[in-house]
């Protein structure tokens, strides 16, 4: 599986909640092509983002409707 991501490493002088991991990620997830009809989306060329409602990670896509490269599940984005 290939699949790109983006790391963020938090500043340990900026404070966090109790629960904020230390490393944000934020990856691409691939548009759910049956969805489209074989295609990237029904506009490619903007980006929709969002929360895997199954593992928590953040996904970016070219469609509302994308596959979590982290689970698999369906995300719906906006």
């Amino acid at each position: 599986m290939l699949v790109l991501a983006e790391a963020t490493r938090a500043d340990a002088n900026v404070p966090r909640m109790p629960d904020e991991p230390p490393v944000t990620l934020e990856m691409v997830a691939w548009p759910d092509r049956d969805y489209y009809e074989g295609g990237f989306g029904p506009e490619p060329d903007l980006y929709e983002q969002g929360t895997c409602r199954t593992c928590g990670v953040d996904v970016t896509s070219t469609a509302k409707r994308a596959f979590c490269p982290t689970c698999g599940e369906v995300c719906e984005l906006t």
